[in-house]
Formats: structure tokens, C-alpha cells, sequence
């Protein structure tokens, strides 16, 4: 398994462009982080105005308390009601 866009952007770097920016993605994988660092991570992406999407990988292998805070959160700012 890869990710087509750092393969997309590894390429071009390979073939000279050095355009390079921050992406305004929040990158969350939840089963990798203590929960100290998800919560760092859910707090940078509430207060960077520049991310504008948010990724959460492996959320199925993260710890049902984990689940439950990134739900939490995602219902609390799109108000999908996750968790009824």
C-alpha cells in the first residue's frame, strides 16, 4: 500500500520542482499516537486556520476511546451526530 499523492510529490521533487508548501491537511493516524499526541494533533488542527481537511487513517485499529474522541470531535464541528 502507498499514498498516490507522496508518490506524486516525490516524483516531481525527482524531476526538479522545488515548489514546495505545507499541505492544509490535518494528518491524524490514531492507533500510532499516545494519547497525549492525538490530542496535540486535534488541537493544531482547530487552531490552524489553514487546514481545511483532515485525514484520520487506521481509525478502525485505534482504541474505542480514541474512536469515540475523534467522533467527539468530528460531530462537534460538522454536527453529523456520530455517536447516537
Amino acid at each position: 500500500q502507498f499514498n498516490v499523492t507522496t508518490l506524486a510529490n516525490h516524483l516531481e521533487v525527482l524531476d526538479g520542482n522545488r515548489n514546495i508548501e505545507k499541505l492544509n491537511l490535518g494528518y491524524l493516524v490514531p492507533s500510532y499516537y499516545s494519547r497525549r499526541k492525538l490530542n496535540r494533533k486535534i488541537r493544531r488542527c482547530e487552531k490552524n486556520d489553514r487546514v481545511k481537511s483532515v485525514c484520520v487513517q487506521s481509525l478502525d485499529t485505534a482504541a474505542k476511546d480514541d474512536q469515540d474522541r475523534i467522533f467527539k470531535w468530528m460531530d462537534h464541528f460538522l454536527n453529523l451526530d456520530l455517536l447516537s
